[in-house]
Parts: structure tokens; C-alpha cells; sequence
């Protein structure tokens, strides 16, 4: 009989179909990220006290590792990671940025939202997959059933 062999092609294809949905959900689930604005409140341009830089409270919620788009006064972008959080800049990998010049500071965070869609959609993909695989594999079964008392004499 040729159900066998059909079958276990069948199962071949849904296996590799299932590897291919798992991984794309493991690609889209990693990019589920947005640049969310920061707010940054610059020290005033005249002070009378001679401190080293703006008070803790003036620095923005950035985290040493994520990734920032900065965007300068003058106008120019630059993006990085960064390294060290000082009371008066934002440092990276051969960048420093005070944060007098900050206009705009953008950083990298995941997406709850998105995540969750992802995971909702990526996972109803994967559980019609498998539900289509079993009953795929419940219908050679009954076939070869079939075909076997069907065959008999």
C-alpha cells in the first residue's frame, strides 16, 4: 500500500511547516521593539550654583545597553548603544552627547502590544497547523483502515 508512504511524506511536510512557523515566531517575536520618545529637561542656560552638572532628576530614564536615537539640535541624528549614563551626557561606543544638545532622545523598547499580537497570532497559526496535521493523520489512518478490509477477500 501507498498510504504509508503518503502518510509519512505528509508528516515530513507538516514537520517542516511547523519548524518554519516556529521560527518565524521566534524572528518576530526578537523584533517587537519601538523607538519611544524620552522626555529630556535641560538644565537652564544661566546658573548662579557651581555643581558638576543638572540634578539626578533632569537626567532621562536610560538604561546603560539600550539602544538611543538621538537627535541633536542642529539637526543631526545619531543612533547608538549606550555605555555609560553620566550626570551630564549620554555616552556610546565613541559618542558622547550632552544633554544640553538633546532635542529629541528616542529609545529602543520592546512593544507590549506588538508582542502580544505577535504571540496571539503566531500561536493560532501554529495551533491550526498541528490541528490540521492530526486530522491529516487521522484520514490516512482510516484510509489505510479502509483499504485493508477493503482488500481483503
Amino acid at each position: 500500500m501507498t498510504g504509508g508512504l503518503v502518510k509519512e511524506q505528509t508528516g515530513l511536510r507538516w514537520r517542516q511547516v511547523l519548524v518554519s512557523i516556529l521560527a518565524t515566531a521566534a524572528l518576530a517575536a526578537s523584533g517587537c521593539t519601538s523607538l519611544q520618545a524620552v522626555p529630556v529637561q535641560r538644565a537652564p542656560t544661566t546658573t548662579t550654583t557651581t555643581t558638576s552638572g543638572p540634578p539626578a532628576s533632569q537626567i532621562p530614564a536610560v538604561q546603560v545597553g539600550e539602544e538611543v536615537q538621538v537627535t541633536r539640535r542642529d539637526g543631526r541624528r545619531e543612533t547608538f548603544r549606550v555605555t555609560t549614563v553620566e550626570s551630564d551626557a549620554l555616552v556610546g561606543k565613541a559618542v558622547r552627547v550632552p544633554y544640553a544638545d538633546i532635542a529629541v532622545l528616542k529609545v529602543r523598547r520592546a512593544d507590549r502590544d506588538r508582542t502580544a499580537f505577535m504571540v496571539g497570532t503566531v500561536g493560532g497559526i501554529v495551533l491550526a497547523v498541528v490541528l490540521a496535521a492530526v486530522v491529516t493523520d487521522a484520514i490516512f489512518d482510516e484510509a489505510d483502515r479502509l483499504g485493508t478490509v477493503a482488500g481483503s477477500p
